[in-house]
């Protein structure tokens, strides 16, 4: 089992609140929960999560906007919109503000889990620190944190995240993968 993930849930459904609560503590994650928009985005900046998992119909403030506010202020953090309206303009407007990923009501109990599990992955990717070796090598290395520089760290934390969990035989390191992306961006962009 992957180690414990702090996740935020922010859901107005007490039903859903208490599944999911179960499940996932059942996971052995800590689950907090806020039953507004407002109030879970408050949360969210002033602590720590791995995971927010919000729904996208709540009161004081929408998912949608939740999700669009809380990547401006922490875009390194997974947030998973959880939807019972998906059309594919809601599925692509939350990729656009900064969601993670999306769930359809109803999902299965086994979907929400692996996806957690890899946002989990994910956000540790992110946000664990690179060995780029020697300083020789730091030309390698990518640099930078501006808004771009951020989306291309998480889309390389996503992208290395999805391939290392579908691996069938064990594969390099998360440093290595890293190392590796950062060289094929260097010699790519001709610098």
């Amino acid at each position: 089992m992957p180690s414990a993930a702090k996740i935020l849930l922010i859901e107005d459904d007490p039903g859903i609140v208490m599944t999911l609560r179960r499940v996932l503590t059942g996971e052995g994650h800590e689950t907090l929960v806020e039953t507004r928009g407002d109030s879970g985005l408050i949360r969210a900046r002033a602590e720590e999560f791995d995971v927010v998992l919000t729904d996208m119909k709540l009161p004081g403030l929408n998912g949608l906007e939740l999700v669009r506010e809380l990547h401006g202020a922490k875009p390194r953090l997974p947030i998973i919109l959880i939807t019972a309206h998906g059309t594919t303009e809601t599925a692509i407007e939350a990729t656009k503000a900064g969601a993670y990923d999306y769930l359809l009501k109803p999902f299965e109990i086994p979907e929400l889990i692996d996806l957690v599990q890899k946002a989990v992955a994910s956000r540790r990717l992110m946000t664990e620190p690179v060995d780029v070796g020697t300083p020789g090598e730091a030309r390698d290395a990518l640099v930078g944190n501006s808004r771009l520089m951020q989306s291309i760290y998480k889309e390389i934390g996503r992208i290395a995240s999805k391939a290392h969990s579908r691996a069938q035989k064990p594969c390099a390191s998360a440093a290595s993968n890293k190392r590796t992306m950062a060289r094929f961006f260097s010699t790519k962009s001709g610098t």
